[in-house]
């Protein structure tokens, strides 16, 4: 009998794992159907009755948190009780400031056992922009995701990174009996009794201290002062979820005792700067802000917030003076999108001329960002050049510019899928919404369950008003490019479109 040679075993191998991958595969696939069957016939007990309250969870960044009650959960509420009276809607408002798709699916579960909502609304991913993919590693990453094999590769991965990281970090981590994440920030005995309980660490550990030798005592500090910073942590995160509610006094509250805690939180002072901003007390946001600059990096936040300030009050020449310091950190800083504040800048106070001569500079910077391509069409049609083949022939660079960088980030992919999954699992509905002015094609394309997700359109109804009216009215901002955040007006009409899918939500249960 005759020897098997090595590469006859390593085919034999290579063949071997193939053959269980498609075991696996097979399995996940099989074990998957039939949960979703099981899961479909024990749980009829949550279909609706007609006197049932109907809430509405939405999810999301900076899009859905701001607003308050010119939010478009807000006015969705508003809409879905004035339309639909044989029963009460709530639309519960979770939108978090700055917040990415990882951070999302990190909370996702407990706010579905809090609430228990009848349909989930997600509008996530504008923030997952810190890394850039080359296109070939997202189409790749892209194909991956139709095997279950993957995403239970992914999944365990993820898992293992997640415990390595926390395995990684200081012991005195561990004391923290709280998760700001999925804290209720609204709940002010909840809250204050974190912030005691983290005290009464700080003195028992104090008192342990009597008698300990150098090393131990330095240990115990170092752990001490873990716990300070994250009692910080809680009050700036509790000030900042008041805030972007515009419930100003709170937040203040909370600021106040921050700064009290600690008198050199750059953080601290930012935050204060912004509320009293927002509340419109300008002079005292301005020497908050100018204390964050003293204390803190000189930063493109707190440089952009002093600009408002000042052209607010009325004083144009120190307010371009801080937009020029803005515009130069993030040209070094490569910080995107600052063009389109400059442009706002610009064009609140009609001087054309210099908004086409940044956005032109900023060309040359970065001519392959679709963003100015878009904002240099805006402008155009904003009254600051009636040149309208110009417009065109800008838009028409942006648009293939923005189908050669459209696609998604890996990790956005994978946090879509994980916020389905997370839903599903809950056995409610997922609505998932594309931002203004965005394709809804390339997003649908990243989920291989699309058939059991309802998708909200939110370019056509955007490009059809602004074809009669002004960016401006349905946008403060550039902070996206092609897209802002939106005004009263512009929330109204996200709500209008998401009305649709609820409705047919509604009809599936």
């Amino acid at each position: 009998m005759s020897k098997t040679t090595r590469r006859q075993k390593a085919f034999l191998i290579i063949l071997g794992i193939f053959t269980s991958l498609i075991v696996v595969e097979c399995s996940l696939r099989g074990a998957g159907l039939i949960y979703s069957f099981l899961q479909e016939k024990e749980n009829k007990s949550s279909q609706l009755t007609d006197t049932d309250e109907i809430r509405i969870l939405c999810i999301g960044d900076s899009m859905t948190a701001l607003g308050c009650r010119n939010s478009y959960p807000a006015q969705l509420e508003d809409i879905l009780n004035v339309k639909k009276s044989d029963k009460k809607y709530v639309v519960l408002n979770k939108g978090i400031v700055g917040k990415d798709s990882e951070g999302l699916t990190m909370i996702l579960d407990n706010l579905l056992r809090k609430h228990d909502p009848h349909i989930v609304i997600a509008m996530v991913g504008i923030n997952d922009r810190a890394n850039h993919y080359h296109p070939m590693i997202v189409k790749i990453e892209r194909f991956l995701n139709n095997f279950r094999t993957f995403n239970l590769a992914t999944w365990l991965w993820h898992g293992i990174q997640v415990k390595v990281h926390r395995n990684n970090e200081s012991r005195a981590l561990n004391q923290r009996d709280f998760e700001i994440e999925g804290a209720d920030l609204d709940n002010e005995q909840l809250v204050k009794g974190m912030f005691v309980n983290m005290q009464r660490q700080i003195d028992q550990m104090n008192s342990y201290l009597a008698g300990k030798n150098d090393q131990t005592k330095n240990q115990v500090k170092e752990e001490i002062a873990i716990i300070k910073r994250n009692q910080l942590e809680l009050l700036i995160a509790v000030a900042l979820y008041h805030r972007t509610r515009h419930d100003f006094p709170k937040a203040i509250g909370y600021l106040q005792s921050a700064i009290e805690l600690d008198k050199d939180n750059y953080l601290a002072y930012v935050e204060m700067g912004r509320s009293l901003e927002e509340m419109g007390k300008y002079e005292q946001a301005i020497t908050f802000l100018h204390r964050a600059n003293k204390i803190g990096p000189v930063t493109y936040l707190t440089n952009f917030e002093l600009a408002k300030c000042y052209e607010k009050m009325g004083n144009l020449e120190e307010a371009e003076s801080y937009y020029s310091r803005v515009y130069e950190i993030s040209r070094i800083t490569k910080k995107e999108n600052i063009s389109g504040d400059m442009g706002n800048w610009f064009v609140r106070n009609k001087d054309y001329q210099r908004a086409e001569e940044a956005l032109l500079k900023a060309l040359k910077e970065r001519p392959d960002d679709y963003h100015l391509y878009e904002q240099m069409a805006a402008l155009y049609r904003m009254g600051g050049n009636e040149d309208e083949a110009g417009a065109v022939k800008y838009l028409e660079r942006g648009y293939k510019l923005r189908q050669m960088a459209e696609s998604f980030l890996p990790e956005t992919v994978h946090n879509y899928n994980k916020i389905a999954e997370i839903v599903m699992g809950h056995d409610r509905q997922l609505i998932v919404m594309q931002y203004p002015l965005r394709r809804l094609k390339p997003l649908k394309d990243i989920f291989w369950n699309a058939e059991e997700i309802l998708f909200v359109d939110n370019e056509a109804s955007f490009f059809d008003t602004l074809k009669v009216g002004e960016f401006q009215e349905y946008f403060n901002d550039f902070f996206a490019g092609d897209f802002g955040h939106c005004t009263g007006k512009g929330n109204r009409l996200i709500a209008a479109n998401a009305l649709k899918a609820i409705e047919e939500a509604l009809s599936r249960q």
